[in-house]
Formats: structure tokens, C-alpha cells, sequence
């Protein structure tokens, strides 16, 4: 629903063109009606002038009105000239559009043509006065009675012209709002990108003032907790190393001392947690490289078929669960191959950590990518947890744990590696009966 709605600068200059185009609408109507009411009383007093002449030359003459008016010559005359008896109605084809103190005007149905209705004093009739060229001789539309008397337009021109003036001065602040948004929409986005250092130009009018600075302030905090985050990620690994070689030579000289099969027993646990302690801080280290947002990664255009047999390889020989492998001949793409190894083995890994019996790996090419999946026969993984999985050192129950060798951070590494490539991890229920891990890469990717 949201995307049938325009967006705010949209709506806002259509709004702004729909009041003008209305306003200029009214004006030029309203213009059409006062135009219409001066030619009506132009053409009373044009006809109140001709009944004069006419009433002032009846009275001169004995005869009655209908005779008199029917021996006139009117050849010349600028109306039409009618006797009317009175009880008969003026006009049975016209609307009355205005009354004067002598006579009443109206208009034809069919046509612009006046009439005016005039009583005779002294008879019982009326005198019908018809202009049949419109009002006053003149049309009754713009054109006609601009070329007429430009003039009458002048209030209208200058309020049409105050119309467009206050369009032009609405336009202007608008337009320049729009592109202090834009410039900090696109700021916002190369922040987003791994640019922690670019920051928003602050202009000097508000609302976007107050608005740059927030973000600003905002960018600043989250630049200091990024790095302080990643400083403390790095330092962390690195400085365990040393007390963990420490513990390692250590065990060693123990070793040589040490005969009994309980304190060789235990020696090789402190080996074994210190291998633990080995594998998590590397595993960390990479975590922290990946999620590094201004190291792009290295992507060249591969053979992801020979990828994955290369890999498969090395996972058939391993001491883990049996591998079915279902790989078409996929096409070249542009992917990092660090990236890529460190995505379908921790998703190998998983699969075979999980699994009760086997493991299916499946790729091919499809419409909108290249599609590789991975799938165990265990227990499978509840809808609610799909996202819970991909965070670092999380756990669903006690059947995951340390104990089954995970550490917990797997599936956050492939998580990271995936969106570096630009691809996308999936979890679905699988056919075998557990889980099911695809990740697309779309074809956008692809050079």
C-alpha cells in the first residue's frame, strides 16, 4: 500500500501545481462572469436608449402601439423590434438574467442573444428589444473582448501574474529543501556503506539544520563505538595468544615429567581447551575482518563449479558424516574466494556437526542466480530461530552446545561472508528431515 503512495516532494509539487491551476481556473471564470454582467448592463442601457427614442415617437403619433411599430421602418436599426401583449410571456425560450428598473433582460437558450422586455406606459404590451450579435453588439467570450478592450483584462492579467509569482516563490524554498534532504539521504547512505568518517553539511535554515546536526552527532557516536568495538575485537585475540602459547609450553614441560595415565589425561585437556581457546579467537579475528565495513572484498570472476569440487573434496576426507552431492555446471561469477570458502565451509561444517546421518549439498543456476544448498537429516531448526542462528555465540538448546564442537560463531561468519559477496542465506526445513541452508547469488553480481 505504502508504494502506491508518491513521495512527499511529489505530492508536494503536485499540490502546488493543482492550486495554481485552480486559482487560474476561478480567475478566468470569475473573469467570464463579470465580463457577462457588464455586457448585460452595457446592453440595458443600449436598449433603454433605443425604447426612449422609440416610446418618445409613438407618443407623438395617434395610432396603436401594434400598428405603429408595424409601420416603422427599422432597417437600420441595431435591434430587433417587437410588439408583445402583455398577458403572454416574454420569452418561452430564454432564462431571465437580470432585472432593471423599466425592463427585465434575458437570454436565449440556444445562443449569446440578449432580450430586453420593456413596458409601455399608456398601453398593454410590451416592447421586445432583441440583439441578436450578442450583448452590446459584441460576443460574449474572451478573445472577442480582449481585442476589444484590453484593458477590462488588466486586474485579471496582474492577478494571474501574482498567481505564478507566489507558485514561483513556493517552488523555490521547496526545491531547495528537497536537495538538502536528497544530499543528506545520500550521505546517510555512504555512512551505511562502511564510510564512517563522511559527515552531512549543515545549511543555515531549519528544519534540516537541527537535522544534519542530530546526524552528525549520531555518525560521531557510532564511528567511536565502531572503532572502539573493533580495536577491542582485534586486541582481545592477539593478546590471549601469548598467554595461550605460555599455557601450551607449559603443558608441554609437564608432559615430560608426568607418567601416570590420570595426569596425562589431563594434560591433554589443557591441550584441548587451549586448541578451543586457539580456534575461537581466530574465528573472532575473522568475524571482526568481515564485518569491517571499509574493506571491500575481492571479487573476480570464478569458476564456482571448481570451487565446490575443490571444497568437497576436502570435506570427503574428513572423519564426518557422509556427503550426497548434486552440483550442475553452474556458470562464471564474480565472487571473493576467501569470502566463498569461508561461507560453504562453516556451512558444510554445520550440516555435518547436526546431522544425524548424511549431508546433501545441491547447486545450479537458476533464473535470478546461482542457488548452492546445503542440508542435514537432524532435527531441524524452529521458524522463530531462523534469524537467532546467525548471531555470534548463540545457542537453541542444550543439544547445542560447546560439547558437540561448536563454538557458536559458524554460522555468524557465513552470515557476514555471504553479504560481503552480496548474496543472501535462507533457512527452510529440508526433505531429509533437518535443515536446509540455501544461499542465492544474485545475478547482479555476475560480470
Amino acid at each position: 500500500m505504502t508504494k502506491l503512495i508518491p513521495p512527499l516532494f511529489t505530492r508536494l509539487y503536485l499540490s502546488m501545481i493543482m492550486a495554481l491551476v485552480g486559482s487560474i481556473a476561478l480567475t478566468l471564470n470569475f473573469a467570464e462572469l463579470v465580463l457577462d454582467d457588464s455586457d448585460t448592463k452595457d446592453f440595458y442601457a443600449d436598449t433603454h436608449a433605443a425604447y426612449s427614442f422609440l416610446y418618445n415617437s409613438w407618443r407623438l403619433q395617434p395610432l396603436p402601439p401594434a400598428e405603429f411599430f408595424d409601420t416603422l421602418d427599422l432597417w437600420n436599426f441595431p435591434f430587433e423590434v417587437r410588439w408583445q401583449v402583455v398577458p403572454a410571456a416574454p420569452c418561452t425560450q430564454c432564462d431571465l438574467v437580470a432585472k432593471f428598473d423599466l425592463a427585465d433582460v434575458y437570454r436565449f437558450h440556444d445562443s449569446d442573444d440578449l432580450l430586453a422586455s420593456f413596458s409601455m406606459e399608456g398601453s398593454q404590451g410590451r416592447l421586445l428589444l432583441i440583439d441578436h450579435l450578442g450583448a452590446s453588439g459584441m460576443p460574449v467570450d474572451l478573445e472577442a473582448a480582449w481585442e476589444e478592450d484590453p484593458e477590462e483584462f488588466f486586474p485579471y492579467l496582474l492577478f494571474m501574474m501574482a498567481i505564478l509569482a507566489m507558485g514561483a516563490a513556493l517552488y523555490v524554498p521547496a526545491r531547495q529543501l528537497q536537495r538538502q534532504i536528497q544530499a543528506l539521504t545520500d550521505t546517510q547512505h555512504r555512512f551505511g556503506q562502511g564510510q564512517l568518517d563522511v559527515r552531512a553539511d549543515v545549511p543555515d535554515a531549519e528544519p534540516v539544520r537541527q537535522l544534519a546536526n542530530s546526524f552528525n552527532t549520531m555518525a560521531s557516536a557510532i564511528s567511536t563505538s565502531v572503532h572502539e568495538s573493533r580495536v577491542f575485537a582485534q586486541a582481545v585475540p592477539h593478546e590471549l595468544r601469548t598467554p595461550l602459547s605460555r599455557i601450551q609450553l607449559a603443558n608441554g614441560l609437564l608432559r615430560k615429567q608426568c607418567s601416570s595415565a590420570d595426569q596425562i589425561a589431563l594434560l591433554d585437556n589443557i591441550d584441548a581447551y587451549v586448541e578451543d581457546m586457539d580456534q575461537l579467537t581466530n574465528q573472532v579475528l575473522t568475524l571482526v575482518r568481515l564485518n569491517a565495513l571499509d574493506r571491500q572484498p575481492e571479487r573476480q570472476l570464478q569458476e564456482l563449479s571448481l570451487l565446490l569440487e575443490q571444497r568437497l573434496s576436502w570435506f570427503k576426507k574428513l572423519d564426518a558424516l557422509p556427503l550426497r552431492c548434486f552440483v550442475k555446471q553452474l556458470p562464471q561469477h564474480a565472487v571473493d574466494g576467501s569470502c566463498f570458502r569461508l561461507l560453504f565451509d562453516n556451512l558444510v561444517s554445520n550440516a555435518q556437526r547436526y546431522g544425524h546421518s548424511q549431508v546433501q549439498v545441491t547447486a545450479e543456476a537458476m533464473p535470478d542466480g546461482i542457488q548452492i544448498s546445503v542440508e542435514e537429516d537432524g532435527q531441524g531448526i524452529s521458524a522463530e530461530d531462523h534469524e537467532l542462528i546467525f548471531l555470534p555465540f548463540s545457542r537453541l538448546d542444550a543439544s547445542r552446545t560447546q560439547a558437540t564442537g561448536g563454538l557458536g560463531l559458524g554460522l555468524a561468519i557465513a552470515q557476514a561472508a555471504a553479504s560481503r559477496m552480496g548474496a543472501r542465506i535462507q533457512v527452510s526445513d529440508s526433505s531429509l528431515g533437518g535443515a536446509k541452508f540455501t544461499v542465492l547469488f544474485p545475478t547482479a553480481s555476475t560480470l
